[in-house]
Order: structure tokens, then C-alpha cells, then sequence
């Protein structure tokens, strides 16, 4: 059974071998300048990444986009903080990364000190944040969200001491009711926090409708087959983020998609 690791276990062995990245340019290195936008003031390739687990230190994020991945997330957390860094500053710059803040902690307040001491390790590194709602510690965002508020500020506060500017992403859980994420983007429209990723159709949706559009969306999900990630695209998402759809499908998929949006021609 292909897991994450068995992925990344297989990158690392193949991206040894003579002719690797010749192979991977020849099958997956045509791109389309027509796909290319910007988003957050960043400069995307093309809309469809991958999503955190396939590339947990960073060591892979050039091979990653030689199989057709403009943007690729890496993990935080209980890793090698110190080869991730190291992995992620020897890259080539045009892979674009975001980093999944997963935070963990008995308390808020630890949770908070881990999610700041992750934010500040990894700044200089990637080229946006997302984090996650769903927060181990955070006990409060079962009720008022006031505990994800406090980390957001936090956050937020702590960008102003650094001359670049790099975007905060709020990933919504699935399980947040109507009001809970209304409340959030009311919450981040007021902070400045940079844009959400949520996963399902109705949802992308009803957040453009809320928003005006103005709030950028990455869609997310089970996306195994193109025609699912162009519904993502065409309710309003600006990128597509593919997660278990690669374990099934295999490096393929992105190249499928972006093969789809050209022949139905949707506007990104």
C-alpha cells in the first residue's frame, strides 16, 4: 500500500539516479505561460500544488516540481528544524513553499510558544504560512475561536519584525459550522491575514460570496481526478492543493489537470 513515506522513499532513491531530472523535465518540464498568476504577491507557475506529507524535511521540493507541482508544503513541528532550513535554503528559488505550522502543546499557551518559535525558525524560508485550525492545545476553538484569535495576533505581530512580507493562511476545518466560519473570516478580513484553504465546492463558494473575492482561496481535498480540481478552480479557488489524489493517481495528476484546464479553457 503506497503511503507518503513509500513516496518519498521511492524521490529520493529514483532522484539518485544518472538522467533523473532530465527524465522528469522531459515528461513533465513543458509549461504553459498562460497558467502563470500571482497570488498573495507571489508568482505561481501555474494553480496546482501538493499538499504537507510527501516532503516532510524539505529535501525534496526540487524533484517535487520537476513532476509538475508549482507550490509544495513542508511540515513543522517535532522535526529537524535545523535540516529543514537547511534543506529549504539550498533550493532552487522558483519552487515556491508553505509551511504547515502544526503546533502542539498541554496548554494555549504552550501551543501559542511552539507556533511563534516555528514562525520565526522558518520565516526566511518558505514563500507563505498556512496554518491549521484544528490546533492541539487549543481547547477555545471549540467554542469562540478566541484561542486561534490570539495565536493569528500573535502571528501577525511578531511578520512586523521582518523587512519581507510573507502571507498567513488559515486552513478552515471541515468541521466549523456556518458561524464559526464567518466568524473567521471576519476575524482574518480585519487582521490581514493573507487567505484560507478549505476543502469542498459549496464551501469555496459560499467564502467568495462572503468575501467579495477578496480573500484568496486554495482549494484542497481528495482531488484524484482533474475534472475535480477544475471545479475547485471554477468555484473561485486560485490554487488547487492535491493530496492523497497523488498516492492513487501518481505524478501524473498535476500534468492532467493542467492538460484539462487548457482544452475546457477556464479562466484561473
Amino acid at each position: 500500500m503506497k503511503t507518503p513515506q513509500t513516496v518519498s522513499r521511492f524521490l529520493h532513491f529514483a532522484s539518485r539516479l544518472p538522467g533523473f531530472r532530465g527524465w522528469t523535465r522531459l515528461l513533465y518540464g513543458k509549461e504553459n505561460k498562460r497558467f502563470e498568476k500571482e497570488v498573495m504577491g507571489i508568482r505561481f507557475r501555474h494553480p496546482v500544488g501538493l499538499a504537507p506529507g510527501f516532503d516532510r524535511n524539505g529535501s525534496l521540493t526540487d524533484e517535487l516540481s520537476q513532476l509538475g507541482f508549482s507550490f509544495i508544503g513542508v511540515e513543522t513541528g517535532n522535526l529537524d528544524a535545523k535540516a529543514i532550513i537547511e534543506n529549504l535554503g539550498n533550493r532552487d528559488q522558483k519552487t515556491k513553499v508553505f509551511a504547515k505550522l502544526q503546533v502542539a502543546g498541554v496548554s494555549e499557551e504552550a501551543a501559542r510558544k511552539d507556533a511563534s518559535r516555528c514562525f520565526a525558525l522558518y520565516y526566511d524560508f518558505v514563500d507563505f504560512f498556512v496554518i491549521h485550525g484544528g490546533i492541539a492545545g487549543m481547547s477555545a476553538l471549540d467554542d469562540d475561536l478566541s484561542g486561534l484569535s490570539e495565536l493569528l495576533e500573535e502571528l501577525i505581530d511578531l511578520r512586523l519584525c521582518y523587512d519581507q512580507y510573507t502571507p498567513i493562511l488559515i486552513r478552515i476545518p471541515e468541521r466549523f459550522d456556518p458561524e464559526q466560519v464567518r466568524q473567521l473570516l471576519d476575524f482574518c478580513q480585519l487582521s490581514g491575514i493573507d487567505g484560507v484553504v478549505v476543502s469542498g465546492v459549496t464551501r469555496i463558494r459560499d467564502i467568495i460570496a462572503q468575501t467579495k473575492g477578496r480573500l484568496p482561496v486554495i482549494g484542497t481535498g481528495s482531488i484524484e481526478k482533474p475534472e475535480e480540481a477544475i471545479e475547485l478552480l471554477e468555484a473561485g479557488a486560485s490554487l488547487v492543493e492535491v493530496g492523497s489524489g497523488f498516492l492513487h493517481v501518481g505524478s501524473r495528476l498535476p500534468q492532467r489537470i493542467l492538460k484539462l484546464l487548457e482544452k475546457q479553457s477556464v479562466t484561473i
